[in-house]
């Protein structure tokens, strides 16, 4: 877990050691618990607002694929 600018980000690295090991299960699996992830902190998120009773924006987002990039800065 990591921060980008007002954003964490939480990340799963695959090497491709890792991934000529892994079944298709094993991917799906990692990103079944990825969107879980993204659920559990957007149910969190609508309760903290609910009692502070604050309007804030919060997005969740999965990605997968060969390669990750971020800027940090």
């Amino acid at each position: 877990v990591k921060t980008v600018g007002d954003a964490y980000e939480i990340m799963l690295a695959f090497s491709p050691t890792d991934l000529k090991e892994c079944s298709v299960a094993d991917i799906q699996r990692a990103v079944g618990l990825s969107v879980q992830c993204s659920q559990e902190l957007l149910l969190c998120a609508l309760s903290i607002f609910e009692v502070l009773q604050v309007g804030l924006s919060v997005r969740c987002g999965t990605a997968i694929g060969p390669a990750f990039a971020a800027v940090i800065g």
